[in-house]
């Protein structure tokens, strides 16, 4: 997991640069009180960062008043393999027994960032104003595949699985990031020239050096392909945003070169420059695990504007809509870009949150009364959060960085496309809330202070899409696909909470007599709001192949079969629903029809592409030929009111009259419903006039209710 604030502390080296929401429709925010270490001794922590397991770290004090690193490695009481439990105090003494503390032995101390590994990075004191960072790489002490051990005493009253960050003279290099392989990049101080660097267990410290002419170069961002982005600059100058794309130095599929200067001129060979928006200075802030960047970057009148770089269309601009500056801070795996843009002279706000994306470019998200807003982190979904502070205020670095002591006027906000700028409320009467972080599953890390109190506490918020009352509707989303789109009712909630939806290949046989549609998908739903009464399920099926609309159904499945619970289908609007009481895996299907025919002394019907085989007898010209078939859907015979008439789509003759026996056969009137069967005692029927047709061996071929097409021979003399 990335650190919006870390990056963001880190450009600010490189460039020199709320109550006003509530929430609406159908998602709800609960606040998580996390506690502390020391309970009333120490009470004051703050939450920073929270991975996709949704551990979380921060700081807090312990019961000696010292600040102290903490994890907490939420519990799943339900079993339902989602954590619900961030909080417990079984003795009724205060901490929180789920808070561990990661530093022990250490004076100062604060985790900074927790990677999907569980590996935890972060700072300590060691002298005065002077701090190391340290890596955690937890251990898997019940062998289940899930860390479970962060803090081991070495004997010394120390944490033995903390290991310190330090370059090549054993210094303290500041830093910025870390990915889920466990490798981090930052800048070091340390050298004569300050230089971006990475640093793992594995490869231990690497200079990452700079861009000719510069002398400076800082890394603010790894991604899980090890790409990093920074930017590389000399004291007084302009700056060069860059993208470092490793190479596998050994072939065993891993990167392991970052640095490479083939002519000796002191400079990186792997180093990218990423160029400008027609003036001098740009700098990078965030990548994503595509390779695409965004950051900002200075037009020809030194205005800067937001950017993103991709290897195919290299730097674009996203504009400055105040014409002041705009700064990108965060971009994710869909290529949404969110950041602040400054307006000048504007009597609401000084600054704006905004988000960007290709279909609808950059989307103000507005001062909030008289208070600026600025955006600090965005997920996979394009939830943001943020902070409004009151105009003028202290610049960000101060405000995101968790060491820095509280100031009044801090109000927290999340902000998505779909319900707007919603408040993230903290305690009664809280005098501030900050928001740092948010994961993929909208859990939310920060900090809110205590009621009537400057001290903060570690809060988690947890964003409910269901929310409790009467014909609650939920749109929830796939972390992968987004189509197709699928809406829930719940008639009535009774306890808000997460609706969740999960696609992926259809791996259950489907129901007799259907087959299923492409692509063959499963649709997972699940809950953990609490509700009564009926649910409604409709699937937007336009992005689907569906052969015959008319032949598709929506199926539950329920208590190890498939149940057709389809109530309704709008063609002109591609939507399927059906009601349900309970939730499980939902699946599309169409009627999977089989013919049987046509009925002696003709040949049968064959699958359109085999050859079809000659009947047993010839049928004089100008006669009328009684085609029969029967349709059915498994052992089920499908009529009239079940499907729509199958019809003839081809004749042709395809040669000559074959010498065989004549059957004088006719049925009478040809038919006069055009090229479609009628359905008449059990039997599809269609008489067949050849009046017209001359002698010779014909093909007929039908097409079935469900689109499949089959085809029959006969012959006339």
């Amino acid at each position: 997991m990335r650190n919006a604030y870390l990056r963001m502390a880190f450009l600010a080296m490189a460039f020199v640069f709320l109550s006003c929401a509530s929430p609406m429709a159908a998602q709800e925010i609960g606040l998580i009180d996390l506690g502390t270490l020391g309970g009333l001794a120490g009470d004051e922590s703050k939450a920073v960062a929270v991975n996709e397991s949704g551990q979380v770290v921060g700081y807090s004090r312990d019961f000696n008043g010292l600040r102290q690193a903490f994890l907490i490695n939420p519990q799943d009481t339900d079993g339902d393999e989602i954590p619900d439990l961030w909080f417990r105090d079984a003795d009724g003494d205060g901490p929180n027994d789920l808070m561990i503390n990661l530093t022990i032995g250490e004076s100062d101390a604060c985790a900074l960032g927790i990677n999907n590994s569980g590996q935890v990075f972060g700072r300590r004191q060691i002298a005065g104003t002077a701090y190391a960072y340290f890596l955690i790489t937890p251990l898997d002490t019940n062998s289940d595949g899930l860390p479970d051990l962060w803090c081991q005493d070495n004997g010394a009253g120390r944490n033995g699985l903390m290991v310190d960050i330090v370059d090549q003279y054993g210094q303290y290099p500041r830093v910025a990031a870390m990915n889920d392989p466990g490798q981090v990049v930052g800048i070091n101080f340390s050298s004569s020239e300050q230089h971006a660097f990475l640093w793992s267990l594995e490869t231990g410290f690497i200079d990452l050096g700079t861009i000719d002419p510069f002398t400076r170069s800082i890394a603010v961002d790894i991604n899980n392909r090890s790409q990093v982005i920074g930017s590389s600059f000399s004291i007084g100058s302009v700056a060069a945003a860059f993208v470092i794309n490793p190479q596998d130095g050994d072939g065993n599929g891993k990167p392991d070169l970052w640095f490479q200067d083939a002519n000796y001129d002191g400079t990186n060979d792997l180093m990218t420059d990423l160029g400008y928006l027609g003036g001098n200075s740009s700098v990078a802030a965030d990548i994503n695990e595509h390779g695409e960047i965004a950051g900002t970057s200075e037009d020809a009148a030194g205005v800067g504007h937001a950017f993103l770089w991709t290897e195919t269309t290299l730097i674009t601009d996203l504009g400055a809509p105040g014409g002041i500056w705009c700064e990108a801070v965060a971009i994710n795996e869909r290529c949404q870009v969110a950041g602040y843009d400054f307006h000048d002279g504007d009597p609401l706000g000084s600054d704006y949150a905004f988000y960007w994306t290709k279909a609808d470019g950059i989307i103000d998200l507005g001062p909030c009364g008289t208070y600026d807003s600025f955006a600090w982190a965005m997920n996979k979904f394009g939830q943001i959060v943020g902070s409004t502070l009151p105009k003028w205020g202290p610049l960000f670095g101060d405000y995101m960085d968790p060491f820095i002591a509280s100031a009044t006027g801090i109000d927290a906000f999340l902000w998505s496309k779909k319900y707007g700028m919603l408040e993230l409320a903290g305690f009664e009467y809280a005098r501030e809330t900050q928001p740092f972080d948010i994961n993929d599953s909208g859990l939310i890390a920060g900090y809110s202070s205590c009621t009537g109190k400057y001290t903060p506490h570690a809060v988690l918020w947890k964003i409910h899409n269901t929310k409790k009352g009467h014909d609650v509707i939920v749109d929830p989303v796939d972390e992968v696909k987004e189509e197709p789109k699928i809406r829930v009712k719940f008639e009535e909630v009774t306890e808000s909470g997460e609706t969740t939806l999960k696609i992926s290949p259809l791996e259950i046989s489907p129901p007799a007599g259907f087959k299923p549609i492409d692509p063959a998908e499963a649709y997972e739903i699940k809950t953990t709001a609490k509700y009564t009464g009926q649910i409604e399920i409709c699937i937007d099926y336009s992005s689907l192949k569906v052969a015959k609309e008319e032949n598709l159904k929506l199926f539950h499945y329920h208590n190890g079969q498939w149940v057709d619970i389809t109530t309704s289908l709008e063609k002109e609007k591609k939507t399927i629903c059906g009601v349900v009481f309970s939730l499980s895996v939902f699946a599309l299907f169409e009627l999977d029809v089989e013919a049987e025919g046509f009925q002696e002394p003709l040949a049968a019907l064959v699958p359109v592409g085999e050859d079809p085989p000659l009947p047993d007898v010839a049928f004089k010209k100008g006669r009328t030929l009684p085609l029969r078939l029967q349709l059915f859907a498994g052992d089920r015979l499908l009529t009239d009111a079940d499907v729509a008439a199958p019809k003839i789509v081809g004749l042709i003759r395809i040669g000559d009259a074959v010498p065989i026996d004549t059957y004088d056969l006719d049925s009478g009137e040809a038919n006069d419903n055009g090229p479609y069967f009628r359905f008449s005692d059990g039997n599809w029927v269609y008489n067949l006039g050849t009046k017209r047709l001359s002698s010779g061996t014909y093909k007929i071929t039908l097409e079935l209710p469900d689109g499949d097409r089959v085809c029959a021979a006969f012959v006339l003399i």
